[in-house]
C-alpha cells in the first residue's frame, strides 16, 4: 500500500472517529439541557411548594391565633385548596425526579454500549502500547542503568 493510500485511510478513520464523538458530545449537552430544564422546574415548584405551605401556615395562624377558633381541618375550604394544590406539586416534582432517573439509566446504558476499546482510534493506540519497539521498558526505580 502507497504513502498517500495509507493516508487517506487513516484521514476518513479520524474523520469517522470524529463524526463519532461529535455526535456523542451533541447527545450528551441534549441530555444535559433535558436535565438543567427538568432541575430548574423541580426548583420552581419547590419553591412554589414552599410559598403555599406558607400560606397554610399563616392562614391556620390567623385563624386559631387571631380569631381563636377551636380547631381547622381539611374540609375548611382554603386549606383544601392549598392541600390539593400542595399534593399536585408533590406529583409533578416526583413526575420530573423519574424523567431525570430515566435519562440517567439512559446515559449509563449507552456509556456500557459504547466500548471504547473498540473504537478504531483507541486499537491503534492499543496496538502502539503493545509495540516494545515504540515503548522501550524503562529500568525500575531500584535499578541503575
Amino acid at each position: 500500500m502507497d504513502f498517500w493510500t495509507r493516508m487517506r485511510k487513516a484521514v476518513d478513520k479520524g474523520l469517522s472517529v470524529s463524526r463519532d464523538w461529535l455526535g456523542k458530545a451533541g447527545d450528551a449537552a441534549r441530555d444535559l439541557g433535558e436535565k438543567g430544564v427538568l432541575r430548574l422546574e423541580i426548583r420552581e415548584l419547590e419553591a412554589k411548594s414552599k410559598d403555599l405551605l406558607l400560606k397554610l401556615g399563616t392562614y391556620t395562624y390567623e385563624q386559631l391565633g387571631r380569631e381563636k377558633k377551636a380547631s381547622i381541618t381539611a374540609k375548611n375550604q382554603e386549606v383544601q385548596a392549598v392541600l390539593t394544590e400542595l399534593l399536585s406539586i408533590e406529583e409533578q416534582v416526583q413526575d420530573r425526579e423519574q424523567k431525570i432517573e430515566a435519562l440517567n439509566r439512559q446515559e449509563q446504558q449507552a456509556r456500557q454500549d459504547s466500548d471504547p476499546a473498540g473504537s478504531p482510534a483507541s486499537q491503534d493506540f492499543q496496538d502502539s502500547a503493545d509495540d516494545p519497539a515504540e515503548n522501550p521498558k524503562k529500568p525500575d526505580s531500584g535499578e541503575q542503568e
